[in-house]
């Protein structure tokens, strides 16, 4: 667990950018002050997301910003950027969720349909449409049409996950057979 007041000794943030910057500290040397007090903490990872090193671990700049800011993550919740950018860390883009209303607000990488909560059963013919409730897969049914099973997972997602319910067309996926925004039909 993280100390909220030592990490206010060790790191300054600003709301408005997102940005955490090194303090000047009486506990380091004098070399470790001229080098890294007042220059940005943390780089970018491979996800996107910016991270911190301090005593051997790394940590979420999104996480250190929200004890910085808050004091605590309750147990059983997380920090959620709510524009899904990994690396907008300002505070009015941070908010607490469930890990489940986490997930809800992510796109899914890799969708073959191009829309979230989708997929063609090619075996059988028909789209296929679901959605992960506490981490468990519950089927919507089956439809003739890639927009119907996305319209049965659209109202599911705003039915369980409120604000955090996205499913727009998968970031950097052109939905295969259709212009931006449309998805295939059922094949004959």
């Amino acid at each position: 667990m993280i100390d909220p007041e030592g990490l206010r000794l060790t790191l300054d943030y600003d709301p408005l950018s997102g940005k955490l910057r090194w303090k000047h500290r009486d506990d380091r040397s004098a070399q470790w002050n001229a080098r890294m007090a007042g220059k940005h903490a943390g780089t970018i990872n491979s996800n996107g997301y910016v991270e911190v090193r301090m005593n051997g671990h790394r940590y979420g700049a999104h996480r250190l910003a929200w004890i910085i800011t808050h004091g605590v993550i309750p147990a059983g919740l997380t920090v959620d950027h709510v524009d899904r950018d990994p690396s907008n860390n300002r505070l009015a883009n941070l908010r607490l969720a469930t890990q489940s209303q986490n997930n809800a607000n992510s796109l899914r990488k890799k969708s073959a349909s191009g829309v979230k909560g989708v997929t063609w059963r090619a075996d059988r013919n028909y789209w296929m449409a679901r959605i992960t409730i506490n981490g468990r897969s519950v089927n919507l049914g089956k439809f003739a049409t890639a927009p119907e099973a996305h319209a049965a997972y659209l109202a599911r997602a705003r039915a369980v996950f409120g604000q955090f319910a996205r499913g727009a067309v998968s970031e950097g996926t052109k939905p295969m057979g259709e212009a931006e925004g449309g998805c295939r039909e059922a094949k004959t």
